[in-house]
């Protein structure tokens, strides 16, 4: 009899260290799911940081080819005396002190000799015929803005981009260059911005594959060209959004991250970090939950060496048994996540106890229910097709989708569905990725609003002015009209009060404009520094002008001290009127000309003043 006992002894012990094993193995795969979901989160979360940067980059370059291009109209109207003439000179440094992003502006002769420079009055005479924007002008005939390599400054001591503009001769030969420089350190503070934590690095990839920045800077990085990666160019032409892993070429890294290149000026901006870094990252997450995973498999052996020694005497084999299962049930709902087991048909067949936290549910209620009962109408269609992918073949789907909490409000889950091929069936681990979600929304909404002032920013701005002009241009279309406002002599508000009232200035002349037009059909945009512009749908001129008074009104009546505004002594603004009707004008650059044109008028005739563009010839 004793043999027998050692001998059903034995077999308890091996069926202990059998659910140990299959716990262990578990334990196993549901940390390498929850490591591949981290790094699928992380690097989803980066490229929507790509996605941040590279539209803040097209806003930098957008606003730093505005001086260039009124620089060259300067050239273009009197070229004979505007070089070296003190009324250019005079243009280029208001418009370096004006523009948010320009660091300096300078003018290179066709000899590759610097005329004028706004950063430093020794400076002229020096000879940059070698740089490469300089180079790139003078073999090609385009008047497109170029992006240099990154280069050091000797005066201020600084990292900075260069944009370039070629100038002609009246015969359309060469004359020189118009450059802008953009400093580094202005990219560095917007992506130090996010606090994506250490180790996270940023790329600026230019359309020729050229490295125009590398955040943390290094002098190498403007050497190094991309252009004949299969990542440039295969992955970029097809997918110009995504995430993506590679090797770095200048630490040799394993990185992974995402990318976005801008369809308005082809850079591809690449945020990315060490995949050491992000290991590091979930180990210090999830360090907690295998302390408890090697707490439970050491109670489990415990538990084991003395149900071994119970087994010794006793010989019910169906208390063994039920002894066993519970056990193994107690280690397996370790788990913080919510693990399903569903049967081919999607059925759940056990659920473990976080359902009680993540779906205020009992386990008991949901088994033999379909794997979507509880979540809602909403997400039914997206489980059955994912069910229907498992079973035609897919070995993993990954679902994210939203839910009523218990508290009444929404939740967002993401569950990974597993084809467990052994057993049959699918296992399905469901998390709460509600933070997550929350971080992308605020990147989102970050994109498109101006940060000081609250209203939207350039970037929005254009693309809501082309979606208006694209309706105006349709058959049946609705005109519009735009509203430049600027701000009567703020430089001078400025110089007189500062910086920091400055700014509470622009704030509240955002808040009286915005307060002054239609909130759910207008878009009051910060056009760039103390410009604003204003879009109104269905609006034509004599409407638009009656509007615009009303806007110079809210504004003047904030009765804002500005003593140097002569003769009001408060803060005015001025605004320029144009209409939109798809029959004269054909393209939304046109539009804002004629009420630039306007808003001049309205400045030198008067100020505090509104003026409408009249049309003269037909424009």
């Amino acid at each position: 009899m004793s043999v027998i006992r050692k001998a059903r002894g034995a077999r308890h012990l091996m069926a202990v260290l059998y659910g140990i094993a299959v716990f262990l193995a578990f334990g196993v795969w549901s940390e390498v799911t929850s490591w591949n979901a981290y790094r699928e989160r992380v690097s989803s979360q980066l490229a929507e940081t790509a996605r941040a940067v590279g539209n803040h980059v097209d806003d930098v370059i957008e606003v730093a080819k505005q001086p260039l291009g009124a620089l060259a109209l300067d050239l273009d109207r009197d070229r004979a005396t505007a070089l070296g003439g003190l009324h250019f000179i005079s243009t280029m440094r208001t418009l370096a002190e004006q523009s948010r992003f320009v660091r300096s502006l300078a003018f290179v002769r066709a000899d590759g000799y610097l005329v004028e420079s706004t950063l430093s009055p020794l400076s002229p005479g020096l000879n940059l015929g070698h740089r490469d924007y300089f180079e790139h002008h003078k073999t090609s005939p385009s008047l497109e803005p170029h992006i240099g390599n990154p280069a050091f400054g000797p005066v201020i001591r600084d990292w900075f981009i260069t944009i370039s503009r070629r100038v002609n001769r009246p015969d359309g030969t060469f004359a020189g260059v118009l450059l802008a420089t953009v400093s580094i350190d202005h990219f560095a503070k917007f992506f130090d911005g996010y606090a994506l934590g250490e180790g996270r690095t940023l790329l600026l990839i230019g359309t020729d594959g050229r490295v125009l920045l590398r955040l943390p800077v290094e002098a190498s990085s403007s050497v190094v060209s991309l252009a004949q990666t299969k990542f440039f160019r295969e992955r970029l032409v097809v997918e110009p959004f995504g995430t993506a892993e590679y090797t770095s070429p200048f630490d040799g890294e394993r990185r992974v991250g995402g990318y976005f290149r801008s369809a308005a000026s082809g850079i591809t901006s690449t945020v990315g970090v060490a995949t050491s870094t992000l290991f590091a990252d979930w180990v210090r997450q999830v360090a907690m939950r295998w302390a408890f995973a090697l707490m439970a498999v050491m109670g489990a052996v415990f538990l084991g060496i003395r149900w071994q020694r119970q087994s010794w005497m006793r010989e019910l084999s169906e208390a063994e048994t039920a002894a066993r299962v519970a056990e193994f049930r107690v280690i397996a709902n370790a788990s913080s996540d919510l693990i399903e087991k569903l049967d081919d048909a999607g059925t759940r067949e056990y659920v473990s106890p976080s359902a009680r936290d993540l779906l205020g549910r009992e386990p008991e209620d949901l088994i033999g229910h379909p794997i979507f009962f509880g979540y809602g109408p909403e997400a039914e269609a997206d489980w059955r097709a994912a069910l229907s992918r498992i079973r035609g073949g897919s070995s993993v789907e990954r679902l994210i989708f939203s839910k009523t909490a218990v508290d009444g409000g929404t939740i967002w889950l993401e569950s990974l569905i597993t084809k467990a091929a052994d057993t049959g069936g699918m296992v399905v681990v469901t998390r709460n990725i509600t933070g997550q979600k929350m971080l992308q929304e605020k990147l989102d909404a970050q994109t498109k609003i101006d940060e000081l002032t609250r209203v939207f920013n350039k970037r929005h701005f254009n693309a809501a002015l082309q979606s208006l002009t694209s309706a105006a241009l349709a058959p049946g279309g609705r005109p519009f009209s735009l509203l430049i406002v600027d701000v009567d002599r703020f430089k001078m508000f400025n110089d007189t009060y500062g910086h920091v009232p400055g700014d509470a200035c622009l704030r509240r002349i955002a808040t009286a404009i915005a307060s002054a037009v239609r909130a759910s059909q207008d878009v009051v945009a910060r056009y760039g520094g103390e410009e604003f512009a204003l879009l109104l749908p269905d609006v034509g001129p004599e409407r638009a002008a009656d509007i615009a008074e009303k806007v110079r009104a809210a504004v003047f009546d904030l009765g804002i001290e500005h003593r140097a505004n002569v003769p009001w002594g408060r803060v005015t603004v001025s605004i320029g009127c144009a209409t939109f009707d798809g029959t004269i004008l054909r393209e939304a650059n046109e539009l804002v000309v004629l009420a630039d044109r306007a808003l001049y008028r309205a400045k030198t005739e008067a100020r505090n003043a509104v003026r409408v563009h009249e049309p003269v010839g037909g424009v």
